[in-house]
């Protein structure tokens, strides 16, 4: 059956046309991103909205829907994009979202429904202008906007803040009464608790139809569907696929190991099979691929800090090797873990918490390889000394650890890690990963409020506020964490195709902790400096900015934007591009920025 023709996702579409906002739990794999285009048709047809934005978390996530799962509807849809990255076919790039489908970055979004158009945060920023809002204000209120798997964006720094400011116009395209859908197969009841809440403050008695994926017909043997019910009440909506499951029964053998085994067991599996390990930071996947590149076939390194071109021909790579069903390793940190096609047959990964590690494990055993799987089983190895600290809450991962030990203490296939109802017994109990999510969650007590920010930031919504102001607003209610959500690019040498996009925040935090790489790496600039490279009508010249400790996130933003800008204006030459030169020695093709022998 064709996956845009299955029923739960006809029904999930009946809802949002009814209610005019609706949600769906499926498992990976099952199909809803595909979907998109289906309710843009039927939504022009019932008259519900014009256009759709797809909104993922990570700009990986849009290139992959852009290229390969919207590209086939070009004949029937103007198809647009809205990330840092230029992507192939570069016309389509939509800041704006004046395409009819348009895939978009949750942060993208973020600003734009907030009235700072992306494509004029610097005017906006040097207050040379108060920007074309309105223009991708209509886009929007014209639009069904889907927010696929939005909540992985939750956790500190930048994802905090941009899930604030995305419940926050969850809330207000609620009260706009403009269509919007929910997409998830890993959301703990925990947070649908909190949109729900959210969006009751707008809707009393709330209606948020949500259409729950099951074997079964009343989902008897999941613990979330039930956690679920008892949140929306009749709202909730279990709908079998008996046919889609019975397909998805793998084997999973799920073992926890330790650091000091990770090559060993990588060894093993990637000269025979193609294997997945993910890394929770930069350093510790740079490291582990060096390692397994003298020891497997074939190897291959990705992680955000890659260049543009070397990423595509990366992302090449790993689709040949594995359509050729050749062994060898893909070595990853999270930019694979919510959507990016990188399948395999076996994966190591660091400990996160549970949703996390159920994304990670959801790239595997899918299109290219589902038979393999099926055939042979699926082998899960989960590093419970992997480093976490800074990058998830120690709550939550310390919880994943106990109940991983508890349910893998009995047998190696007690976890299924696609499906959201416990599997029918095959002489091992088995359990589904959301069981364990809804344990998890209970248990860690990790809260998902920030109603005081989101209440605020809501209301700013409802003033239809100039973009200064509002620029303002975001800056006192969500503090330092907006620095993470401003990006620069980084060149290496001359390679201006092949640049690195980085968050500000970041960097300066890299800069702060490894000050020798400031001499070595980013043109040699005074101590508190940032050297940008202008590109104008006029030619290139260098700017140094000053920046230092305890500038607020716009105050830093506004002076480097005024200082590039100033001497453009003085000059009376337009600007066409400005970014962080990186020297060549701090590049590589391999590892990418910073981290290769150049720099320790």
């Amino acid at each position: 059956m064709d996956s845009t023709s299955r029923e739960p996702l006809l029904r999930f579409y009946e809802k949002l046309e009814k209610e005019r906002v609706s949600a769906i739990v499926a498992p990976t794999s099952y199909g809803k991103t595909v979907f998109s285009p289906v309710i843009l048709e039927r939504a022009r047809e019932a008259g519900l909205s014009y256009g759709l934005i797809h909104v993922v978390p990570f700009r990986a996530l849009v290139r992959e829907i852009y290229q390969d799962k919207f590209a086939n509807f070009k004949g029937k849809f103007s198809i647009g994009y809205q990330s840092m990255d230029y992507l192939e076919g570069g016309v389509d790039k939509s800041p704006f979202f004046l395409r009819d489908l348009v895939a978009t970055t949750l942060d993208s979004y973020a600003w734009n429904v907030f009235g700072i158009p992306v494509a004029e945060f610097d005017k906006i920023v040097r207050e040379a202008s108060l920007g074309h809002g309105y223009v991708a204000g209509m886009s929007i209120f014209t639009s069904t906007v889907v927010f696929d798997e939005a909540h992985v964006f939750i956790g500190s720094g930048t994802e905090r803040a941009v899930f604030t400011m995305a419940r926050a116009s969850m809330a207000y395209l609620s009260q706009m009464n403009v269509p919007f859908a929910i997409e998830t197969a890993t959301m703990p009841s925990t947070r649908l608790s909190t949109i729900v809440k959210d969006l009751k403050d707008i809707k009393d008695p709330l209606r948020l139809p949500l259409v729950y994926v099951c074997r079964s017909s009343d989902c008897g043997r999941s613990a979330q569907a039930s956690s679920y019910r008892s949140i929306l009440g009749d709202s909730f909506h279990p709908v079998a696929d008996k046919e889609w499951y019975d397909q998805m029964v793998f084997k999973w053998r799920t073992h926890l190991i330790k650091e000091d085994k990770l090559v060993e067991e990588a060894t093993g599996i990637c000269r025979s099979n193609p294997l997945l390990v993910i890394r929770n930071t930069i350093p510790t996947a740079v490291e582990t691929y060096k390692k397994l590149k003298e020891r497997c076939p074939q190897a291959t390194l990705i992680h955000g800090w890659v260049g543009a071109e070397d990423r595509k021909n990366k992302i090449s790579f790993i689709d040949h090797m594995l359509e050729r069903g050749e062994a060898g390793a893909i070595v990853a940190t999270q930019v694979i873990e919510a959507g990016v096609e990188a399948e395999a047959h076996a994966i190591i990964t660091d400990i996160a918490p549970i949703e996390n590690l159920a994304q990670r494990i959801g790239r595997l055993c899918r299109r290219k390889t589902e038979g393999l799987c099926r055939e042979d089983g699926v082998d899960v190895y989960i590093i419970e000394d992997g480093a976490f600290k800074g990058v998830y809450d120690e709550r939550l991962v310390g919880a994943t650890l106990e109940k991983l030990g508890k349910y893998l203490s009995n047998s190696a296939e007690s976890i299924d890690w696609r499906l959201l109802e416990d599997p029918e017994d095959g002489g091992v109990r088995r359990y589904s990963f959301t069981k364990i999510m809804e344990e998890v969650h209970k248990e860690a007590g990790v809260s998902y409020g920030g109603r005081i920010e989101r209440e605020a930031l809501q209301q700013a919504l409802s003033l239809d506020l100039p973009s200064t102001s509002m620029l303002e607003i975001l800056a006192k209610t969500l503090e330092k964490e907006l620095s993470e959500t401003t990006l620069v690019k980084l060149v290496p040498g001359k390679d201006e195709c092949n640049f690195v996009v980085v968050e500000l925040g970041r960097l300066l935090d890299l800069l702060g902790k490894k000050p020798d790489v400031t001499g070595k790496c980013l043109g040699n600039p005074g101590k508190g400096e940032l050297v940008f490279r202008v590109k104008t009508s006029g030619g290139e010249e260098d700017v140094r900015v000053r920046v230092w400790k305890g500038m607020s996130p716009i105050d830093l933003t506004r002076t480097i934007m005024k200082e590039i800008y100033y001497g453009a204006s003085r000059r009376e030459v337009s600007i066409r591009d400005f970014y962080i030169p990186l020297e060549e020695t701090c590049y590589d093709r391999e590892t990418g920025a910073f981290y290769n022998a150049g720099v320790r």
